[in-house]
């Protein structure tokens, strides 16, 4: 039988303090590498890390990172040009933005626009926003609304959805894509995700694949299961991006009351999802079921304790993201994607 594990959810003094200083730390380094520390010790505390399990991975991680100096300007998000100073400039805005309105106002009035740009850097804006707003810290919401802002990146946008003409269900356009040599059999090759997105978004029939994606309303638990099953049959590691993608928007989700935006998010994921679909040359992907596993059952308890004694923030922040979306579902083959991912990189 699963068991179950209990995660915590009330943070630590130590954690606190360790918390603090990952902000210290600029949300990119090395040109536009994300930074995972403060993702990775959220994931790390909810999965039950002791404060020396916490600081092991702190002082591990840490020096690899670059500062981050903040400017105590107050304007306009986009009223700026160099990136650096871009992040300065909507980091306090958003900071003043939190002062004066409830996260709920904000995270609405904002991901309106942010919205198309959810795949900005390779999902880590998403994803650091779903972490975020697991704890009661409008400082690190800030940085990372900030954060998204600054690293926007669209690959087409969507029109509002048009009633009157016919849908197509998601799996339909993948299978479109699979059909056409012009995405099937493309090589993308690119120095980092965010790049192969973009080279994707420009190739001339992705833009078939945005005018599909107007008719398709597809649900988040039809692109999570569908990311779930794209990362198990291949254990691609920018695959992993878009189950993590997509456990950090149902985070999102849950702060939102508007249907509207909702779906939007939702539309932008599915077709970056799409986008991470062909930069990976369209792999076959199995509609995987409890019943494709000999054993179904896997030991939780032993996959949290190779998390916990990892310093791989990939194996951490997966780990978390499948406990959380199979305690959701109800879905072991998340476990499996845990268990797979785990013993490909013990």
């Amino acid at each position: 039988m699963t068991k179950t594990i209990t995660r915590l959810t009330a943070t630590t003094p130590h954690f606190n303090a360790l918390f603090e200083q990952s902000r210290n730390a600029s949300p990119t380094y090395q040109g536009r590498l994300a930074n995972h520390l403060p993702m990775t010790l959220v994931a790390l505390h909810r999965l039950g890390a002791s404060d020396q399990t916490l600081s092991r991975f702190f002082e591990h991680y840490r020096g690899k990172l670059e500062p981050l100096s903040v400017e105590k300007n107050s304007t306009s998000p986009n009223s700026c040009n160099n990136t650096e100073q871009r992040l300065f400039e909507a980091l306090n805005y958003f900071r003043k933005a939190l002062s004066t309105h409830n996260r709920s106002t904000v995270l609405q009035q904002h991901l309106y626009e942010l919205a198309e740009g959810i795949c900005a850097s390779a999902f880590h804006c998403l994803i650091r926003l779903g972490y975020a707003l697991t704890l009661n810290d409008n400082e690190e919401l800030a940085l990372t609304l900030a954060f998204f802002a600054t690293e926007y990146q669209s690959l087409g946008q969507l029109n509002e959805p048009d009633q009157a003409e016919q849908t197509l269900e998601f799996r339909e356009i993948i299978a479109y894509i699979q059909q056409q040599p012009s995405l099937a059999e493309q090589t993308v090759s690119a120095p980092n995700i965010i790049v192969r997105l973009d080279r994707v978004a420009a190739l001339d029939d992705f833009g078939h694949v945005i005018e599909k994606m107007k008719t398709c309303h597809p649900s988040l638990s039809t692109l999570t299961q569908f990311s779930r099953d794209l990362f198990y049959s291949t254990a691609n590691f920018t695959a992993l991006h878009c189950l993590t993608g997509c456990h950090a928007l149902r985070r999102v989700l849950y702060q939102l009351n508007d249907d509207r935006l909702a779906s939007q998010l939702i539309r932008y994921m599915a077709v970056s999802i799409a986008a991470v679909y062909i930069s990976i040359k369209t792999p076959l992907v199995q509609d995987l079921s409890i019943a494709d596993f000999a054993q179904p059952i896997v030991d939780q308890e032993a996959l949290t304790v190779n998390a916990l004694q990892s310093l791989d923030e990939h194996v951490i922040k997966v780990t978390h993201s499948c406990f959380d979306e199979f305690q959701h579902y109800n879905d072991p083959i998340f476990l499996h994607c845990a268990k797979q991912y785990q013993d490909r990189h013990s």
